[in-house]
């Protein structure tokens, strides 16, 4: 190896016969230009490769949260419905109170004019 205080580094032929540097940083040859575009290209396609994973999983996530908010929806439309049952439950229970209570005045009236009615037995048993 010939060192190279300028450039950090030595001189020196490789087990191919090469001439290359040595990096006595790195305990290593530096990579020939013919090995940087191999791993430029091999990084390139990483690159891909994690960009189109990072698509797909935020395809997923995007999914996931699309289906989320119509869960969400659904569940909104159940509760309303729910509600008008309920408000619909209750007018009936107003009507069929309100009702009874015409019922039992209507009764009252009939026994102040001295009237049984149809549907009620006689008081004394008779």
């Amino acid at each position: 190896l010939y060192p190279s205080a300028v450039l950090d580094a030595a001189w020196g032929v490789d087990a191919q016969g090469l001439l290359r540097l040595f990096s006595p940083r790195e305990n290593d040859w530096c990579p020939l230009s013919r090995e940087v575009r191999q791993l430029w290209w091999q990084a390139q396609r990483q690159l891909i490769a994690e960009r189109a994973r990072a698509d797909r999983e935020q395809a997923r996530a995007d999914q996931a949260e699309t289906r989320a908010a119509e869960a969400e929806t659904r569940a909104d439309q159940a509760e309303t419905r729910a509600a008008e049952a309920e408000t619909r439950a209750d007018r009936e229970r107003n009507r069929a109170q309100a009702t009874m209570e015409e019922i039992a005045r209507l009764r009252r009236l009939l026994r102040a004019q001295g009237m049984a009615s149809p549907d009620e037995p006689p008081e004394n048993g008779a």
